[in-house]
């Protein structure tokens, strides 16, 4: 959890760095001027993670900004789109089908409901 954390407020501390929301780009054709906006990248950063018994890998692709994890289940090849989610600790994200990938302290729970179907630590 701690590398969690330490990833967010990176991240935090980089996206305030960064231009705020947009850069703009003006050019003339003619008299009139023509104004362009581009929205700056949202800033994101990766985490792997693997079961206890070794045979599932989890790579996760966290969104601060947007409050997003993308969770891909490498041995399934099945990825999940979920949205934070409230927890009385640690990193939790749910999706639409009731699935949660939840993170504290270096360790995962992968489950749906309320049943965890595999756990497991993050791995470097």
């Amino acid at each position: 959890m701690k590398n969690f954390i330490m990833a967010l407020a990176a991240a935090v501390a980089l996206a305030s760095c960064a231009k705020k929301e947009s850069e703009s780009m003006t050019t003339e054709t003619g008299s009139a001027p023509v104004t362009e906006t581009q929205a700056a990248p949202a800033a994101t950063y990766e985490m792997a993670y693997q079961s206890e018994d070794g045979r599932t890998r989890f790579h996760a692709v966290y969104n601060p900004d947007q409050g997003t994890a993308r969770v891909t289940n490498e041995a399934e090849g099945k990825t999940y789109e979920m949205q934070t989610a409230q927890s009385a600790s640690g990193a939790k994200f749910t999706d639409k089908e009731g699935y949660f990938f939840w993170t504290h302290q270096g360790e995962f729970e992968f489950g749906k409901g309320e049943e965890t179907l595999v756990k497991g630590r993050e791995i470097h």
